[in-house]
């Protein structure tokens, strides 16, 4: 139905401007391991996980331009390259990805840097030393983070330590939650209904949400428009909290952009929800809407409309306040490519991808309910439109299918549930959202939480 044209990677690639979460570097010679550059490299690593993750992009000049390498990139610059830096310079360990992407004739190398854990990285050793004994590249014992520049420096005054000891504290705090709400429920979804006030706000913003999608297709060809109105999921969340604080208006970006990348530890697969695109066309910006609050609360909003000649057709809403909402076409409608025993007009319906993204929204809603306090409950409401006559079936045959072709078109979900079960029982939230869905297809089948648990491996693409 589409043809995909473009993905984060090559976002990230056409017009990169350095930010905290995303530093520039030439091609350096990685082999020679007493190399100054190796350590300097190892820096950055240090410094952009300490910030909460992002990215080291290979083949930019000083200046921004395009440098092409001398030798085999994918070779030099590969995951075992960059472990090694880590291993030798680096501690606590951690796992980068390497993904390599073309753009103007250059072949870029693309590290995915995790954020760190409960504790921060803390270099282990000195850079080589240079004629008069001087460590290079980076000093042993000094904890790197990023600057507002950006660069990568060490930790010189209090000030440096806040952000960083408050995501060390915030991971801790997982641990524990995790840990304790697993005995608490006893692996019993607590997950409950409210059809009150706060069923309502999040039914507004939800609506709201799918009338811009409807009002945004209206730019595509009769055809394409008519299928949209007819076929899409929608993800929306709502985070409680006694508070009822807000995220600063001059911080959202920022917001936005390190959720995003908190999420990609639980899913990656090249193509995340609510991604902050760089382009101008289809960057996020700040809106209002008659329809949320009366147009008096502004959000967050992005439209992949404006990219029309994508098979993702995204727009996303993230307000100020903690509610998300996120609409697309299904993942099933984009692929040029049908199970074998999906004919040509029969519409399909692939189980695991549903599942993977619920994953992902409340994965994104546990990391966007830390950024504020006092959070008692997090809301979801998920829908679903275009089902009739959807066939259960898949592309990856190692794919658990089942059930029959679905008789009604439209499902619809909402449930509460405490933080610390977001936070701690992933698997258990998951379930509960997904088992109406699936009970559509297939009665027998218990989704139950170990089943979810079993296919979250497959939710993360190495190199992506």
């Amino acid at each position: 139905m589409y043809t995909r044209q473009i993905t984060e990677l090559q976002d990230l690639i056409e017009k990169p401007v350095e930010r905290e979460w995303l530093e520039l570097k030439s091609w350096i010679d990685l082999k020679d391991k007493s190399s100054p550059a190796r350590a300097g490299i190892a820096r950055h690593l240090a410094a952009i996980a300490n910030y909460g993750g992002g990215y080291l992009i290979f083949g930019f000049n000083d200046d921004g331009t395009r440098c092409a390498a001398n030798g085999d990139v994918r070779k030099h610059y590969s995951h075992d390259v960059i472990a090694g830096i880590v291993d030798r310079y680096l501690q606590p360990k951690f796992q980068c990805e390497v993904a390599f992407e073309s753009f103007g004739g250059v072949e870029h190398a693309i590290v995915w840097i995790p954020p760190h854990g409960s504790s921060p990285v803390i270099t282990k050793t000195d850079g080589p030393q240079d004629a008069r004994g001087q460590p290079q590249g980076i000093r042993a014992g000094a904890i790197y983070i990023r600057s507002p520049k950006p660069e990568s420096v060490p930790i010189t005054s209090p000030e440096q330590w806040d952000k960083l000891v408050q995501r060390c504290v915030l991971a801790r705090r997982d641990q524990l939650v995790g840990m304790f709400s697993s005995i608490v429920s006893g692996g019993i979804p607590t997950s409950k209904v409210e059809p009150g006030k706060e069923r309502k706000k999040l039914d507004e913003w939800h609506r709201a949400t799918q009338n811009m999608f409807q009002q945004e297709a209206v730019r595509m060809e009769p055809k394409v428009r008519v299928w949209l109105e007819r076929n899409f999921v929608q993800f929306s969340y709502m985070i409680r909290s006694a508070s009822g604080g807000q995220i600063p208006a001059s911080e959202a970006l920022r917001v936005a952009e390190k959720v995003n990348y908190a999420v990609r530890d639980t899913v990656r697969y090249g193509w995340s929800m609510f991604y902050p695109f760089t382009r101008p066309e289809i960057s996020p910006r700040f809106m209002t809407d008659p329809s949320v609050d009366g147009g008096y609360t502004e959000f967050l909003q992005a439209s992949l409309f404006e990219e029309n000649h994508t098979g993702h057709l995204d727009v996303w809403r993230i307000s100020l306040d903690g509610r998300a909402s996120l609409i697309r076409n299904f993942h099933e409608d984009r692929f040029s490519k049908r199970p074998d025993e999906i004919g040509e007009e029969e519409k399909w319906f692939d189980p695991w991808l549903h599942i993977r993204d619920i994953t992902e929204i409340v994965r994104h809603a546990r990391a966007m309910s830390e950024e504020f306090t006092d959070v008692e409950e997090i809301c979801f409401l998920i829908e679903w439109k275009g089902l009739k006559l959807r066939v259960p079936a898949t592309l990856n045959p190692e794919r658990y299918v089942s059930g029959d072709t679905c008789q009604s078109d439209q499902r619809i979900v909402f449930s509460c549930f405490p933080q610390a079960e977001v936070i701690g029982n992933l698997p258990i939230v998951v379930s509960s959202l997904y088992a109406p869905l699936h009970r559509m297809f297939d009665a027998r089948f218990n989704v139950s939480p170990e089943w979810v648990s079993g296919q979250m491996p497959g939710f993360i693409v190495p190199g992506l």
